[in-house]
């Protein structure tokens, strides 16, 4: 009986030690995986092929996940815009509210766009505002221009002429056609206390004019032809409306209906 119990001594120690050599052996392969997955992490964070970070969305067809690798944005920007063609436009808001928070420009302008128009989400100039800003401070010319509409109609910020006026500029002298007709307008007309000045009118519709705006070159031909207190000149007056006509204005062809009839205009030719 004494050996009997010996022997179940000898085989519970000998279990034991199994078990010892079990739960080391598992230790160790633990460790070892874990410097094994640093390495792979470190090598793969230096070739910029790693995933750094995953996006869920909820769509109308459920949840799905995106990875971010190497050149992620420009494989959301390319989804949200097709989304946002296709008439998802809760999808697109979702991918360009997750660029837009990493500091992707043309991502914030969108966001503002759909805020401002209202697709999937109800209409908040507000919020417009505040995502226009935030890539027009980046130098988004078309963000600018939106940004300077809401200060000038009081959409979501205070209304205030001269900080329309002052993003107006920083858009037009990027080339935004929209912002430099705004301007020549804003002059033209002498509204909201800014003093009427036809000089600069003429200066910021020209820059329109020769960027194609059909309206700018009716309204630049309209100066040459009859404001007072400047320089006529019915052969400019002509140019521009018939660029303008051309585009489709009526008023153009009108005008240069008028104008054949004035002696001056025989001389531009």
């Amino acid at each position: 009986m004494r050996q009997q119990q010996a022997q179940i001594a000898i085989s519970v120690d000998n279990k034991a030690e199994s078990n010892t050599r079990l739960i080391m052996t598992t230790m160790l392969v633990v460790l070892l995986s874990c410097l094994l997955l640093t390495t792979t992490s470190k090598s793969h964070a230096g070739n910029h092929c790693c995933m750094l970070n995953e996006l869920d969305l909820v769509t109308s067809q459920g949840v799905i996940s995106i990875s971010y690798r190497a050149g992620w944005k420009e494989k959301l920007q390319q989804q949200a815009k097709a989304a946002f063609k296709n008439g998802d436009y809760h999808l697109a808001r979702r991918l360009w509210r997750a660029l837009a928070y990493q500091g992707d420009t043309d991502a914030a302008f969108r966001l503002g766009m759909v805020y401002d128009t209202g697709k999937a989400v109800q209409h908040d100039a507000r919020k417009a505002a505040y995502w226009y800003r935030r890539a027009a401070e980046q130098g988004h010319r078309h963000a600018q221009h939106n940004l300077a509409v809401a200060y000038a109609n009081g959409e979501g910020v205070e209304l205030d002429i001269n900080q329309a006026i002052k993003w107006w500029k920083m858009a037009a002298r990027q080339g935004n056609s929209d912002s430099q007709y705004n301007l020549g307008i804003i002059y033209a007309m002498g509204s909201h206390g800014v003093e009427r000045n036809i000089a600069k009118a003429k200066q910021w519709w020209r820059k329109a004019a020769m960027n194609g705006d059909a309206m700018a070159q009716y309204n630049l031909g309209t100066l040459y032809a009859n404001v007072g207190g400047q320089v006529r000149s019915y052969c400019e007056a002509t140019r521009w409306w018939e660029k303008s006509a051309n585009a489709g204005i009526k008023q153009a062809s009108w005008a240069l209906e008028v104008i054949k009839t004035h002696k001056e205009y025989t001389a531009c030719w």
